[in-house]
């Protein structure tokens, strides 16, 4: 014997009854199978119904992720943009005010990167961008936070260095990409974000002005 499942006017599969015997089922058979089927039916369905509600959470999940990272990252290299490396900065900052603990920044600038996009063409100025923030994130500590300031200029806060580390790390990614950096180091509760982020930009333009490929502190 076959029974329709049913399930708000839409047939959504078959229950099927069978015996080695034949004419087993009578009437009173067919009522209660038929109550069987609606059972099953309303089971499948509050279960279809759960399964589409998880997966919608799960799309809903999904969709806040990556709308929350296109919100905080460089679309063109993946890293912070210029507004969440700022926000980090300003955490540390915060943090280091708080427990005593030293923080550094790095400002670093492709040389001469105006050349790759009028040589080459901006496709090989994008391609130059990826592989120098590939190459910056692969040397970089866990806790470090690398984010695009602008342009082809990138910032790096080191929580927990002073300045000596925060050179050394900057040496390190230096030596990665072969390009100019410049370093300051947080000295203290009167040195906002700001004026650490403009330490670090004109220990960078003296790295330029001394020849490039080179770190130079603030």
């Amino acid at each position: 014997m076959t029974c329709p499942l049913i399930a708000q006017d839409r047939p959504i599969g078959f229950l099927f009854f069978t015996s080695n015997q034949k004419d087993t089922y009578r009437e009173v058979h067919q009522a209660t199978f038929r109550q069987i089927a609606a059972q099953v039916s309303a089971v499948i369905e509050k279960s279809r119904l759960y399964q589409r509600l998880i997966e919608r959470n799960r799309q809903l999940v999904e969709d806040s992720r990556r709308l929350e990272q296109a919100a905080s990252h460089d679309a063109l290299t993946g890293v912070l943009n210029r507004g969440a490396i700022m926000g980090a900065l300003e955490s540390a900052v915060r943090d280091a005010a708080g427990s005593g603990q030293p923080v550094a920044v790095i400002m670093a600038d492709i040389d001469h990167f105006k050349r790759i996009n009028d040589g080459l063409g901006h496709p090989a100025g994008d391609a130059a961008l990826k592989e120098f923030t590939r190459r910056l994130k692969s040397v970089l500590r866990q806790g470090d936070r690398l984010g695009r300031y602008g342009g082809e200029e990138f910032l790096v806060v080191v929580a927990g260095a002073a300045r000596d580390a925060a050179v050394g790390t900057a040496e390190r990614l230096r030596a990665a990409v072969a390009a100019s950096f410049g370093a300051a180091a947080w000295t203290g509760a009167d040195e906002t974000p700001a004026g650490l982020v403009a330490a670090a930009d004109r220990a960078l333009y003296a790295a330029k002005n001394a020849g490039r490929n080179r770190v130079m502190a603030a």
